[in-house]
């Protein structure tokens, strides 16, 4: 769908002859199957263009065990989107009906309730949290934050209200369609699409602040594509806008965080959405040392485990990939790493409560950090 015959097939072309950005596949380097590195991929693409092969479940295994994060374009000299092929592929194997049936109960479950956990409101009307149903700023929550990370919710709710920053949430706060577009479930994103766009649009807000960063990509750059009308609505991730709140003075730091502390840059913000001084303009202020780096960061960071909705299919190998990122976030000596995806700490946390690895740290979101910094 996002990309041309063209595209497509120049893709396929130039990762079946190159291994430029294998160092850089992490789920592939734990499997280690050359099946499953992107030339390994795009040789069986070609296979199957070709007539050589057939597609089958194990093509499906190979092609939905990938973190999809976006770093192999990173890697690569040509710039070539290795992972819109990757979902491409996931899109032809599910109209085919041959995605795997971890995949399908979980987008049969979640097509058959679009609204996954607690309501937004409910949230923050028990925390005390004032809203405004008159307001012009919507703060989208996302599926993992109103699941499973409810005092984000409370805390990013918190901050509005001392920022003195009216704001509304939607009653029934749906999915945004991110996870179908991800698994290949094109005809399920469309759907989530256009139901999520009316529902901002009849809610008539000019300003939506995003608290998951994976629904922040999706609204900036996949909704319309999908059929969304969004044209109007301007899209924020919460870490621009608490930056701002920071630098104009509607929240004061009373307490900064002490320690060594790092940070891991979502693949949807960092790479996709090119937010990488934000979250980082944020930890200058409420940090008392400098920022800790991991060695890498920024567009080359590596991925917390939870990219391609890799846990709904092989959580073990998704626990594996964050073990891995802990590790890196240990070795800078830090006791603390701030993230800014409610998913990324779901993933990393997951992975620290099944092993050792980063058993020192605390793994803690920005709105967290910041709610701290301000004592509220």
């Amino acid at each position: 769908m996002f990309l041309t015959s063209q595209e497509r097939n120049e893709t396929i072309w130039a990762c079946r002859f190159c291994m430029m950005c294998h160092v850089a596949d992490r789920a592939a380097s734990i499997v280690r199957r050359e099946s499953y590195y992107p030339r390994g991929r795009a040789a069986i693409l070609w296979g199957l263009e070709q007539g050589f092969l057939e597609w089958n479940e194990d093509i499906a295994d190979i092609m939905y065990t990938t973190l999809n994060d976006g770093l192999l374009e990173k890697w690569c000299v040509g710039n070539y989107n290795h992972e819109e092929l990757v979902v491409d592929t996931r899109a032809r194997l599910f109209e085919k009906g041959l995605a795997p049936e971890e995949v399908r109960r979980f987008v049969e479950r979640l097509r058959a309730d679009c609204q996954p956990g607690p309501s937004a409101s409910d949230i923050l009307s028990q925390a005390g949290v004032e809203t405004d149903p008159n307001a012009e700023v919507l703060l989208f929550c996302g599926c993992t934050a109103r699941s499973r990370q409810a005092e984000t919710v409370r805390n990013m709710g918190r901050l509005f209200n001392r920022a003195g920053v009216r704001f509304k949430v939607l009653d029934q706060e749906p999915c945004c369609g991110w996870p179908l577009y991800q698994l290949g479930d094109f005809t399920g994103a469309g759907e989530f699409s256009v139901r999520i766009a009316r529902m901002i649009k009849d809610a008539n807000v000019g300003h939506v602040v995003v608290l998951d960063a994976d629904c922040f990509r999706m609204f900036t750059t996949r909704t319309r594509s999908f059929g969304g009308d969004i044209a109007g609505v301007l899209f924020h991730h919460v870490t621009q806008v608490l930056d701002n709140w920071l630098t104009d003075g509607k929240l004061k730091v009373t307490q900064k965080i002490s320690g060594p502390v790092t940070y891991h840059d979502p693949c949807a913000l960092a790479r996709y959405c090119e937010e990488l001084e934000a979250p980082r303009s944020v930890l200058s202020a409420i940090l008392e040392e400098d920022l800790r780096e991991m060695d890498t960061h920024g567009k080359m960071a590596n991925c917390c485990g939870a990219g391609g909705f890799l846990p709904v299919f092989k959580p073990e190998l998704s626990r594996e990939v964050a073990s891995m990122r802990l590790r890196e976030a240990e070795e800078t000596g830090a006791v603390l790493m701030a993230t800014a995806c409610t998913r990324c700490d779901e993933a990393l946390g997951n992975a620290q409560s099944n092993d050792s690895a980063g058993g020192k740290l605390m793994i803690r979101n920005l709105v967290d950090l910041v709610a701290g910094a301000v004592c509220i």
